[in-house]
């Protein structure tokens, strides 16, 4: 109950103040969190150290301090949903290649938007729903529901439609065969069913559903990221489809495919770990 009291205090002052300042308060909170959270710091830590490879003791503290400042400005403009609007898109969000997504959903009956922990997603979900196409994301419910529902309505202020994790499977087939657009994290295996593929430096295990989805609906996978610039302005970049079928038109070993999709969100993250928002261990020993 208090996470929730929190968060709808932290709704309101992230609305009525200005964008710089309640970024300017996140970010001292999110490093006493740094500071006072000995248990996230040094999951993140952990994970930033097996994505950046040889890097000193310094850097790799610094770039995990990053990773909770980043954190803290993505609460931010996640509570501010309801100030999402056209001129906010042509200010600050630079897109690239949405032409990838429209080419799929005119060849197929729907496309999946398979992106990571990385940047602000939710953000980058909202945007896509506010242009427009009908968007459907797979989340994790909370344990709280009174949190649940508030993480829903905030991405319902946006057009963007939520699928809880258990009821995914059935419902994903229908709206995939109707011109829409599945979102889901590819990144963090959530269940026991992940498969264990090398992910930068260590083994780690990886979710299976985008390529589940993909070869037994026939539709694309097309890997989509939104990503923070230094100015605080944001990049929603998209990514060539992947395709569930072979040159010959055979549909593809999903192992193969979930390869493919993998060192596409492994090379984003080794880009932007600054950004990448684990914040436990990732990885397997």
């Amino acid at each position: 109950m208090v996470n929730y009291f929190l968060y709808r205090i932290a709704k309101f002052l992230a609305i009525i103040l200005p964008r710089k300042i309640s970024y300017s308060l996140a970010s001292f909170l999110a490093q006493l969190r740094f500071y006072f959270s000995p248990r996230d710091r040094k999951a993140v830590i952990y994970n930033i150290k097996r994505v950046v490879g040889q890097s000193s003791e310094k850097d790799i503290r610094q770039i995990s301090k990053k990773v909770f400042i980043n954190f803290g400005k993505y609460l931010v403009d996640f509570f501010r949903f309801s100030k999402l609007d056209e001129g906010f898109i042509k200010k600050y969000v630079k897109i690239r290649n949405l032409n990838y997504l429209d080419e799929a959903l005119s060849q197929f009956s729907g496309a999946i938007a398979l992106t990571a922990h990385l940047g602000n997603w939710e953000l980058g979900g909202a945007i896509v729903g506010k242009l427009g196409y009908p968007l459907y994301v797979i989340a994790l419910p909370h344990q709280n529901p009174k949190v649940n529902r508030f993480f829903d309505s905030q991405r319902n202020l946006c057009g963007v439609e939520v699928i809880p994790v258990g009821l995914a499977l059935r419902k994903c087939f229908r709206i995939l065969k109707n011109k829409k657009i599945i979102a889901l994290l590819g990144d963090r295996d959530f269940g026991k069913d992940g498969l264990s593929l090398k992910f930068c430096t260590r083994l780690a295990s990886i979710p299976q559903g985008a390529a589940v989805f993909s070869i037994k609906t026939k539709v694309p996978v097309i890997p989509a990221f939104f990503i923070r610039n230094l100015d605080d302005t944001f990049s929603l970049i998209f990514e060539k489809p992947i395709l569930p079928f072979d040159s010959q038109g055979r549909l593809r070993d999903k192992e193969k495919l979930l390869k493919e999709y993998v060192r596409i969100i492994e090379d984003y993250v080794r880009r932007y770990p600054e950004q990448w928002y684990m914040f436990q261990p990732f990885f397997k020993e």
